[in-house]
């Protein structure tokens, strides 16, 4: 029986999706549009994605490789139905070389690895068929990618050079890899015939990974393993290792570390055409291209009122968005920021960010509701001294037992039943009631209800993020 096992890549932070995907919430996790809807992330598809029929092959639960800063987004998202995945958690990214070689190291037995970006949108069907095809040349100890069929030409994918015609049916030689070429040279790979967009998915056995490392990059495979083998178990199926020891693996991608290199070091490297939909979701204009539109080629997402506007992406997450008289346009709104580009302009979002960064703007890198393994919370208000926050517990869950060094806060629950530790004294508060907390003084809060627990927090004080000292933690951040 031929194993396969998905390899979910999702370390990214999606800064081109801003201000929908930021670092502190990238896009993998983000629920994207579907109907008008957002309906589903693109991390829970990509989980679920490989459900192969093949006559003797079975699909393993998948092996997750996540930014450690991810660790309760994974869980949470895993929560809607793939439980017994195997995760590994990157303690700082170090690019896709050291990633899939973790993922390599994870499997007890030899598996044929379905390596796999989180961040993909594609046919699941015609995917399944193309790794079906896939399956013989791989047990055969062979790398096969999957190259897309170039409908257009593309000037932002690295192109595969492949040395006979791209066939769907076998996977066929590689010639090379080509960078991200211009127009016109764009138009002739579209000619000839024999160039196809580089997707980043591959499919390969584990020891075959392992083997063309240690022939092309030997430093990262005695660095990973070295590093594996000092690895941590946080629960049954996570696993990490030290900062500093994964701060040894040298920062590489799978294409530089290796796929370039398996024609002069003989390592038999094929792809196999696919033209079914695909798209890296890499920019605004992506995801509008991927998706219908209604009769003016508008997709609307939220309250959207619109008049005389054509071609055009509007997504409202808060407040209602109007437009009048726009086209060929990109309004992305959320409550703290509001994005508006042209769609032929989208790539260049990614500097727009790092100059937001730069200037020190918070909403770079972080949204104004920020997520917790206990729950989430809305900073709804601030000001010099003061700050405002809607805090959300789901039921069974508990903020850290903690204290501040700069702040004061008060607690008034507006919905369920708090249980609050304020120093050695615990205290139920119920809804419309409060308590203060005094700066320096221990306290948690606490959801032992069924139902979510609703707060309103005012800080007084210096209040950053960072003044917070957990002395227990059910979590592991102490």
């Amino acid at each position: 029986m031929t194993h396969l096992k998905p390899v979910i890549l999702c370390g990214g932070s999606g800064t081109r999706l801003w201000p929908i995907s930021r670092s502190d919430y990238p896009k993998q996790f983000v629920n994207f549009p579907k109907g008008g809807e957002m309906v589903n992330s693109l991390f829970r598809y990509a989980v679920r994605r490989i459900h192969s029929q093949i006559e003797g092959v079975k699909v393993l639960p998948p092996a997750i490789i996540a930014s450690s800063n991810y660790r309760f987004f994974v869980k949470e998202q895993l929560q809607d139905g793939t439980k017994d995945a195997d995760i590994f958690l990157e303690p700082i990214g170090r690019n896709t070389a050291p990633s899939l070689t973790m993922a390599a190291l994870m499997q007890q037995d030899d598996p044929i690895l379905v390596v796999l970006p989180s961040d993909q949108a594609i046919d699941d069907v015609k995917l399944n068929e193309a790794i079906a095809r896939a399956v013989e040349a791989c047990e055969a100890g062979e790398i096969v990618l999957l190259g897309i069929k170039p409908t257009y030409p593309e000037t932002g994918y690295g192109y595969i050079k492949t040395v006979d015609a791209p066939s769907e049916e076998l996977p066929v030689a590689v010639d090379c890899f080509v960078e991200k070429p211009d127009l016109e040279t764009a138009k002739t790979y579209l000619e000839a015939g024999t160039y196809l967009w580089n997707s980043g998915i591959f499919i390969l056995k584990a020891s075959t990974w392992l083997k063309a490392l240690n022939v092309c990059r030997p430093d990262i495979a005695t660095t990973a393993g070295e590093a594996w083998s000092k690895r941590t178990s946080l629960s049954d199926n996570e696993i990490t290792v030290a900062r500093e020891d994964f701060l040894q693996i040298p920062s590489e991608s799978v294409d530089f570390a290796v796929l370039e290199h398996c024609a002069e070091k003989n390592i038999p490297l094929k792809v196999i055409a696919f033209s079914g939909k695909w798209t890296d979701l890499g920019s605004w204009k992506s995801v509008f291209d991927a998706i219908p539109k209604d009769d003016e080629g508008n997709f609307t997402v939220g309250n959207v009122v619109k008049t005389d506007t054509k071609n055009s992406l509007v997504v409202s997450t808060s407040r209602p968005v109007v437009t009048n008289g726009v086209e060929n346009m990109a309004v992305i709104e959320t409550s703290d920021a509001v994005l508006v580009t042209e769609l032929s302009k989208c790539q260049q979002v990614k500097e727009l960010v790092a100059q937001l960064k730069q200037q020190g703007f918070r909403q770079a890198g972080e949204h104004r509701k920020g997520r917790r393994p206990w729950g989430w919370y809305d900073a709804i208000d601030e000001g010099n001294g003061f700050k405002v926050k809607r805090i959300v517990v789901n039921p069974g869950c508990s903020l850290s037992l903690q204290r501040h060094q700069h702040r004061a806060e008060h607690w008034t629950v507006a919905s369920g039943e708090a249980l609050v530790q304020v120093g050695e004294t615990l205290k139920v508060v119920h809804t419309n009631e409060s308590v203060f907390i005094h700066q320096k003084e221990i306290h948690r809060l606490t959801n032992k209800t069924d139902v979510p627990l609703t707060l309103i927090e005012v800080q007084i004080g210096k209040c950053f993020e960072d003044d917070i000292e957990r002395i227990i933690d059910n979590y592991g951040r102490c």
